[in-house]
């Protein structure tokens, strides 16, 4: 026998989503709920899919050999354009800088979409993805409406050869205001950026200007390198270069311990530390090179203990 409420309707048990009256708020149906539909499937979605086949198939029938290779064949190839893709963003991207664009993008402090009009200072790479700088705001590459032209540091093929370097060990000293080398600058350029229409170099947060690079030795570094020097033509020394420095204007040693050691270029220093390990031959003498000594400012290869001229390596 049912019972009646006050207003003499039958309560009947309700089937379904319910409402929480503590709390006075809808419980949502996750039928009413929109599905989002992927459109398009990248490497990973590929790679699950291919997963869950071998997971879920049958023991007793398993996927043939060929069809496995074709599939894996088909992944490789997906993963490879999809890299090629990132490439060629991330060159387009570089191929930017030094020209004025226009970009919509989402400002996410003041929650709304801005404009913006400049010349790309310079590019920088975020979880592989490209970001132009414009006025000091580093926007994502799709962000870029219209590129409006070159200006005339993009047509000078110094910026081609400052991005060049991008990525890319170098070497410099720098020059102050009266044309004096003042120090000594050595890392890993990080990206390049405008003063003016002059390309410039960023290297550790330092700026390096083009005419400043004495040598680009990929990933080789002097700091921190073992070396050996006499001192005064009779003492040799050993130890890590800490620093290099400059006197006289442009005079350069390099600092190993307490001693001063003076060099006469840094790029032959670095090429003779470059065989450290390998095996070279000269005229009079072949083997391995233990390490690199340095006479009157010249670098020398120690093989077995005789010294050898690097213009003697053939």
């Amino acid at each position: 026998m049912s019972t009646s409420g006050t207003n003499g309707i039958s309560d009947k048990s309700t089937a379904g989503i319910g409402v929480d009256a503590s709390k006075g708020s809808a419980v949502e149906n996750p039928a009413n709920k929109k599905r989002e539909v992927k459109t398009e499937l990248g490497k990973d979605d590929f790679l699950k899919l291919l997963l869950t086949q071998l997971q879920y198939q049958d023991p007793l029938e398993p996927m043939d050999n060929t069809e496995f290779v074709a599939q894996m064949a088909q992944f490789t190839a997906l993963e490879q354009m999809t890299n090629l893709n990132t490439t060629m963003t991330a060159s387009q991207a570089y191929g930017l800088i030094g020209k004025e664009v226009y970009a919509s993008y989402y400002n996410e402090e003041e929650n709304k979409y801005d404009e913006i009009q400049g010349v790309v200072d310079y590019v920088t790479m975020k979880n592989g993805k490209p970001y132009v700088s414009v006025n000091d705001v580093e926007l994502e590459y799709g962000d870029v409406q219209y590129v409006y032209g070159a200006s005339s540091a993009a047509s000078d093929s110094s910026v081609n050869q400052a991005i060049s370097l991008i990525g890319k060990t170098i070497q410099a000293i720098t020059i102050n205001d009266n044309l004096e080398a003042e120090g000594f600058v050595e890392g890993k350029v990080d990206f390049i950026k405008f003063v003016g229409n002059t390309p410039v170099l960023s290297v550790g947060g330092k700026d390096v200007y083009l005419y400043e690079v004495v040598s680009v030795s990929q990933d080789s570094l002097l700091l921190g390198s073992q070396i050996s020097a006499y001192i005064n033509d009779e003492n040799m020394i050993s130890g890590t270069i800490d620093d290099i420095g400059i006197v006289n204007g442009d005079e350069l040693y390099l600092l190993v311990g307490e001693n001063k050691v003076t060099i006469q270029d840094i790029s032959s220093v670095l090429s003779a530390l470059s065989y450290v390990g390998k095996n070279v031959a000269s005229a009079d003498v072949e083997g391995i090179v233990d390490s690199v000594v340095i006479r009157k400012g010249v670098p020398y290869l120690l093989v077995g203990g005789q010294e050898v001229d690097l213009q003697d390596i053939k």
